[in-house]
């Protein structure tokens, strides 16, 4: 994950660097809005396109301030996988969790 976030980190979503921490996450933000929006049209496309640019978006973030993504991504599945409302049966259940 390190070594991916390392190749990212000279990509970015409009392909010219921002200079402030907000920016680089509204630019984030603005890409996770489009793949939004290809779920709500049902473009796959758009919605692909869209997640693609929000990972490499995070990833040249993460790198740039140094974060520890990948150790945040583990402890983050770990957890998960101990919350009931993330269980495939409780989201079924009338009034389960959707999103």
């Amino acid at each position: 994950m390190e070594q991916l976030a390392e190749r990212c980190e000279c990509s970015t979503l409009q392909g010219t660097a921002t200079p402030c921490r907000h920016e680089d996450l509204l630019e984030i933000h603005a890409a996770l809005t489009v793949a939004l929006e290809g779920v709500r049209c049902g473009s796959v496309q758009e919605e692909e396109a869209g997640l693609a640019a929000a990972v490499v978006g995070a990833l040249a973030f993460a790198s740039r301030a140094r974060l520890k993504i990948a150790q945040a991504l583990e402890a983050k599945i770990a957890y998960n996988r101990t919350r009931s409302d993330h269980k495939t049966e409780q989201r079924q259940k009338a009034g389960g969790k959707q999103f």
